[in-house]
């Protein structure tokens, strides 16, 4: 019997998918022809990589239950290997975000855009499939109440520690994300394994992340530039993009032009 997978494509695999960057990052991007993944633990969000609320309650009441008949030293046990499993997990688990939309969003522009210097490129789930290599996946992000329940033994033992990861708290959901995410571990090493203390783990973190290379040509569709940029900065975006080989010309967004009927 085939397991359901953890990671879960949109109902839509054309869907536009949309990245919101300042110009630093766009540059960075074209420069090392390729997508940069983030260590999980570096987004900016404490969560990341935690259960919801309702799932830990599950879990409490499972190790209260093993600790009258094995005692408080099992439950204390079982306690820090799943906080360990998770903090382990954030260091070795890589992300690279999207913000699943068929039209550009103010709500991201002013989120991720910074300034008037901003970039967002657009793409779709099955252009963003077709340049990432096989070994990593793509999921939509399911956002859930704190009292909600997520099992843990969904997908092959292998993808399970990935579920917190493409779960958030439903405060996020205007973030509308899709996920490119991926385990840093080597082929010998098995995610499952982390937080065993009888399982050393050689593999060294990385400081921040990794870029994984993609044809840009291939993925983007469209480049645009911040609603309020200046023409001079998109006449700078399209002579950068020229110079690293990118063959999309700047569009001017046009989220502040008022239509009249």
């Amino acid at each position: 019997m085939n397991e359901k997978s953890v990671f879960t494509a949109p109902n839509d695999l054309n869907i536009p998918i949309w990245r919101y960057m300042g110009f630093t990052k766009f540059v960075s991007m074209l420069q090392n022809q390729g997508l940069y993944f983030s260590r999980s633990d570096k987004l900016g969000d404490h969560f990341e990589g935690f259960y919801p609320q309702g799932t830990e309650d599950a879990h409490r009441g499972t190790r209260e239950i093993i600790g009258e008949s094995f005692g408080k030293l099992a439950i204390n046990y079982l306690k820090n290997l799943d906080r360990r499993r998770v903090e382990i997990a954030q260091k070795y688990v890589m992300v690279n975000c999207w913000h699943m939309n068929k039209n550009e969003s103010a709500a991201m522009w002013k989120i991720y855009g910074v300034s008037n210097e901003a970039v967002a490129i657009r793409s779709s789930y099955s252009s963003l499939r077709r340049c990432l290599d096989s070994s990593i996946d793509i999921s939509t992000v399911d956002y859930v109440s704190d009292k909600e329940f997520i099992s843990e033994y969904t997908g092959s033992p292998e993808q399970r520690v990935f579920i917190p990861f493409v779960h958030k708290r439903e405060y996020f959901s205007y973030e509308q994300e899709l996920r490119a995410i991926f385990s840093e571990l080597s082929q010998d090493e098995k995610i499952s394994d982390l937080g065993n203390p009888k399982v050393k783990i050689i593999t060294v973190p990385r400081d921040d992340g990794v870029w994984q290379t993609a044809d840009l040509n291939l993925l983007i569709d469209a480049v645009f530039v911040a609603p309020t940029a200046p023409v001079w900065f998109k006449d700078l975006v399209h002579q950068v993009s020229d110079k690293f080989g990118l063959n999309k010309a700047p569009i001017q967004s046009s989220l502040d032009k008022i239509t009249h009927q």
